[in-house]
């Protein structure tokens, strides 16, 4: 576990300091301390982003095993490897935001505050997106249409003959 805890911690490091120095930020990344000349921020195995993947993980889980007679398998285990991008790009965004707002002098702000509740406003952003992309067709078992989904396609199959004629 370590193991996986610091390649996260190097890869998430790495790509905040790529983020900020796009944004014209001097920073310098020493081990697994991000500084600039105004302000610094240890990335500890719990900032990687470790935990948001193992929730997202848990989460797709149970809504795969709990919807799995709604869902088109395997096209619905595409949804596991987005949500870990997302989690893991969104933690990203998260630090490099966190650094910041650091760096303007509010470190009170991003420690008390920004930290942690920035980190759930990502993880219920990830969980309603996948979610709401679970939504799509290529997701849905052949079986589920909604009501109004039968009557549109059962529409379009209805006037079919008469595209056919007018194209012969």
């Amino acid at each position: 576990m370590n193991t996986l805890w610091s390649v996260l911690c190097g890869g998430t490091l790495h790509s905040v300091a790529f983020v900020l120095r796009a944004l014209g930020v001097p920073v310098v990344a020493n081990g697994n301390v991000l500084s600039s000349p105004s302000f610094s921020v240890c990335i500890w195995p719990a900032c990687s982003g470790v935990e948001g993947l193992a929730v997202v993980t848990v989460l797709l889980c149970f809504y795969l095993y709990g919807f799995k007679d709604r869902l088109q398998f395997p096209h619905a285990l595409v949804l596991l490897p987005v949500g870990l991008a997302v989690s893991w790009a969104l933690n990203v965004w998260r630090i490099s935001v966190l650094f910041l707002i650091g760096e303007q002098g509010y470190s009170n702000l991003t420690v008390e505050g920004f930290h942690g509740h920035a980190g759930w406003v990502a993880f219920c952003m990830v969980a309603v997106a996948l979610i709401a992309a679970s939504k799509l067709a290529w997701f849905r078992s052949a079986g589920v249409l909604t009501e109004d989904e039968a009557r549109r396609i059962a529409s379009n199959i209805a006037k079919l003959p008469n595209l056919l004629a007018k194209k012969g």
